[in-house]
Parts: C-alpha cells; sequence; structure tokens
C-alpha cells in the first residue's frame, strides 16, 4: 500500500510539470523576475560605484607647482575635500582619471597663458562626472578655486569652462537609491516576495481553479487520489517551484543569505501562506476566470493596505495581522544587516508570521476538504 501510494503521489507530481510545461507563459514569467533580479543587482552596483564617486575628492590637476597652486593650499575650503596631482599632460588630451573621479579643476600651464587686453589670462578647466551631485559638488569647487584665483591674482583675466568626464561611472541620480542598503534590501524583498506570489498564489489559481471547473479534481477523487492526496502533491509542487527560482534569485541577489536558516524559514513560510490563500480563493470559486479575479482583488487589497497603513492607524493594526507584512519586514532586515537593537523584532516577525501561516493553513484545508474540489 506504501508502494501504490509512493507510485500515485509520484505520478500526480509528474501530472503537475506536465502542466506547466504545457503553460510556457508561466515559466517566461518566472524568467522574467528573475532577469529582474539580475538587472536589481546590477543597477545596485552601479549606483554604489556612483555614490562611491561623490565620496571621492576633488582633483586639482597642474602642470608647475606654482605660487596659485601653493595658495590653492594654503587657503583650503573647510568643507571641500581637495586633492592635488601634477601631471604634466595636463593641457593635452592625453589626461586620463580614475572612473570613480568626477570632480577636476585643470590648471593651464603658466607658458600657455594668453594675453587679453594686455592682462594675461589664466585658464581652468572644470570636468564633472555628469550626476546632479557630482555637477553641485564641482559648482562648489570651481566657485572656491575662482574666488582663490580672485583674491590671489586680481590683476589677472581668469576663463573658464566645464566639460564632462568621459569615462566616470557617476549616473545622474535616480528617484530610488539603490546604492542605498535600506532601500536595496526592501527592493530586493519585494522582489522575491512577487516571485513567490506568482508561483505559489497566480499560478496554483490558475491551474487547480482549471481543474476544478473541468471536473478533473472531481474525477480524480473517484481514484486513489483522495482530495487530501491531490492538495498535498499540489502544495509541494508549488512548494518546491517556489523554492528554486528563490534560490535563484538569492544567488544573484544576496549569496550570502543562502546559508542563512532564518531566510529559509521566511521563505517556506510565505509560499505556504500564499499556498494556503490561493487554496482559499479555488475553494470558494467554482470557475477559473472568477478565482483569477478575487485573487487580483486580493493582490490589490495587500497593496491597499500597505499604501494606507503610513497614514491610517487602523490600517496600520490591519497589516498586523497579515503574514505579507511580516515576510516583507523580516526579509528585508535580513539583506539590510541584522544587529542588537532588531534581534526581537526580527523575532516577534518570524513568530507572528508562522502563527498566520499555520492558522491559515488549517483554514484553506478544511474548505479544501469540503468544497475545493468540488465543482
Amino acid at each position: 500500500m506504501n508502494v501504490s501510494r509512493f507510485h500515485l503521489f509520484k505520478t500526480l507530481y509528474a501530472k503537475e510539470w506536465v502542466r506547466l510545461k504545457r503553460n510556457p507563459a508561466a515559466l517566461m514569467a518566472v524568467g522574467l523576475l528573475i532577469l529582474m533580479a539580475f538587472l536589481l543587482n546590477i543597477e545596485s552596483k552601479a549606483q554604489q560605484t556612483a555614490k562611491r564617486s561623490s565620496d571621492w575628492p576633488c582633483l586639482v590637476v597642474f602642470n608647475e607647482d606654482n605660487a596659485l597652486i601653493q595658495h590653492l593650499k594654503q587657503n583650503q575650503h573647510p568643507k571641500l575635500r581637495v586633492k592635488f596631482k601634477h601631471n604634466p599632460n595636463v593641457n593635452t588630451s592625453k589626461v586620463r582619471y580614475a572612473s570613480v573621479v568626477d570632480c577636476v579643476a585643470e590648471i593651464q600651464d603658466i607658458q600657455a597663458l594668453k594675453w587679453i587686453d594686455k592682462r594675461p589670462q589664466q585658464t581652468i578647466i572644470f570636468r564633472h562626472g555628469g550626476s546632479e551631485a557630482s555637477i553641485k559638488k564641482t559648482n562648489g569647487f570651481a566657485r572656491w578655486v575662482l574666488s582663490s584665483m580672485a583674491a590671489k591674482y586680481s590683476n589677472q583675466n581668469i576663463g573658464q569652462s566645464f566639460k564632462p568626464l568621459p569615462n566616470s561611472r557617476s549616473k545622474p541620480s535616480a528617484s530610488l537609491d539603490l546604492g542605498n542598503k535600506k532601500s536595496r534590501a526592501m527592493v530586493s524583498a519585494m522582489l522575491i516576495f512577487s516571485t513567490q506570489f506568482f508561483v505559489c498564489c497566480a499560478l496554483f489559481i490558475s491551474l487547480t481553479a482549471h481543474e476544478k471547473e473541468k471536473s478533473i479534481l472531481q474525477a480524480l477523487a473517484l481514484t486513489l487520489a483522495s482530495p487530501r492526496l491531490q492538495l498535498i502533491v499540489k502544495v509541494v509542487f508549488h512548494l518546491s517551484l517556489s523554492l528554486i527560482a528563490s534560490f535563484i534569485m538569492l544567488a544573484v541577489i544576496s549569496p550570502a543569505h543562502l546559508f542563512y536558516v532564518g531566510t529559509w524559514w521566511i521563505l517556506i513560510a510565505s509560499s505556504i501562506g500564499l499556498i494556503g490563500v490561493a487554496t482559499i480563493l479555488t475553494s470558494l470559486n467554482r470557475t477559473q476566470t472568477s478565482a483569477s479575479l478575487m485573487g487580483f482583488c486580493y493582490l490589490m487589497f495587500v497593496g491597499v493596505v500597505f499604501a494606507l497603513s503610513q497614514n491610517f492607524k487602523g490600517f496600520t493594526l490591519l497589516k498586523v495581522f497579515m503574514f505579507e507584512h511580516h515576510v516583507i519586514s523580516a526579509l528585508s532586515m535580513f539583506f539590510n544587516g541584522i544587529t542588537r537593537n532588531n534581534y526581537l523584532l526580527l523575532g516577534a516577525h518570524l513568530l507572528t508570521l508562522t502563527v498566520i501561516v499555520v492558522v491559515l493553513s488549517v483554514i484553506s484545508f478544511v474548505l479544501w476538504q469540503r468544497k475545493g474540489w468540488k465543482v
């Protein structure tokens, strides 16, 4: 009997994989979410590089260490970080700077001075990385250099020009700073949860509601495949698919968290909770269309609660009883870094998440047994 049930379980599990293979759009959607994780990782690294660039000191590049350079060294601005660098090619196009440099002042050689209205002209080329932050920094830097020159050389004309740095990695500032660890942690948590929602909730509703509408579940119940066994197989299938996708995304976003027990605890609990929601919605609807619509309404409801909880205390209280809140909060804390101050908060999230998922699973199992597999 045990062998028979094992083969029956394996057959039903294989059936789920075959149905998934016949839906290439579902596989493409999972692949698209994983691709988004790659893009998130690339963009995060780019913004981190840009952020490091903004912390790099501005360069004063000169050919000859003359009185002007000495004056600049002795009268540095207290709020500016400046580094002086000698370069014999400052007046040519051969000058190259490191990719982290985004603020440069090139002081023209004394021998290359031009005379305008019988007064010598000192020319300075200011270069910036192209981002809003680097341009602002360059402007403040330029004001300091020009004011110092005006104070030191009042009898000279001062020529200036602003040019971009061709090889700077500094990018225009974005509305969402992925270079910030906290923002990156929140986006990573939302991306993983979105993947789990698609695999464990949307895909579960689509496949299972279709079988229910076509009376496939009811026909299987007349065989050795009891409704309970069918549900167990579906839970294992969607849970395994979710963990595979989550493993790939973790490997892309944060490989170090692949070895955290707490991370997998959250991912497993989140997947089971979403499967429970999908089971409830499928059990309460007779057709695939209505079940899918209810799944969309559920997603919108979660989004509305999260948005309004920032301004209304009632929605803040409601969010506490939603496992989605604890999943995203706990994942964000893991990605942002666990400290002594948030150990208790993390433990509270994990405990509440576990309790809610257990209650949700019991409710979904009872509904499935009563009407989930029936037309």
